[in-house]
């Protein structure tokens, strides 16, 4: 996929249809890489939807919270396979509110969280690599 959420529980129709997204400035939510699907509407059709047929409910289906019935087929945008090297590290607030802009160009994904009563935020960036993986111990 071109473009992933934080988490791995969701079924990808249920992804697709709550918008769910990742944290690159230049990747779109995972909707945006729909190029059809099929439709089980309530009293039993089933829609094929893309640019060419049922168009209007193609774009508005692409993230519909289920108003439109239930997605039993998708087709995506695809990518060949890469991989990702996942960095994390605690740092200030101060820093991210200093640094946002300028890291936010440099990495393909990066977010962060802060935490009440703490100094430091914790850091995650993800960036294509061509090294090697290995194993987590």
């Amino acid at each position: 996929m071109i473009n992933q959420g934080d988490i791995d529980q969701q079924s990808l129709a249920g992804a697709i249809s709550t918008g769910t997204h990742g944290t690159g400035i230049d990747l779109p939510c995972l909707s945006a890489f729909v190029q059809g699907f099929e439709s089980l509407t309530a009293d039993g059709e089933l829609l094929q939807c893309d640019e060419q047929q049922s168009t209007e409910i193609f774009q508005a289906g692409r993230v519909t919270l289920g108003g439109f019935g239930i997605l039993t087929k998708i087709t995506l945008q695809n990518r060949p396979r890469y991989k990702l090297k996942e960095q994390i590290w605690l740092c200030s607030l101060k820093d991210i509110f200093s640094n946002i802009d300028q890291w936010k160009h440099q990495h393909r994904h990066i977010e962060f969280w802060a935490f009440l009563h703490a100094d430091q935020v914790m850091l995650k960036t993800l960036d294509e690599t061509d090294d090697r993986i290995q194993p987590r111990k």
